[in-house]
């Protein structure tokens, strides 16, 4: 187990010494509070990752299940 240590503390201090990039993206919600919008990427997300599984997240789609899963 002695090497799988020096090999994590080589890591980390190899990691440490670089620097870890660092995100500075501004998340903007929209007025309705269904999306927001990233800085950076300059991509609109939608607020809720599972917005399928809500009963108003569907749009009149068929065969999604509750949990958001779709077939």
């Amino acid at each position: 187990m002695r090497p799988i240590r020096s090999l994590a503390a080589l890591f980390i201090v190899a990691a440490s010494s670089f620097g870890v990039p660092q995100a500075y993206a501004e998340l903007i919600p929209s007025p309705d509070g269904q999306t927001v919008y990233d800085t950076t990427l300059h991509v609109t997300w939608l607020a809720n990752a599972n917005l399928a599984g809500t009963a108003g997240g569907q749009f009149g789609v068929s065969n999604i299940n509750p949990s958001g899963s779709m077939s």
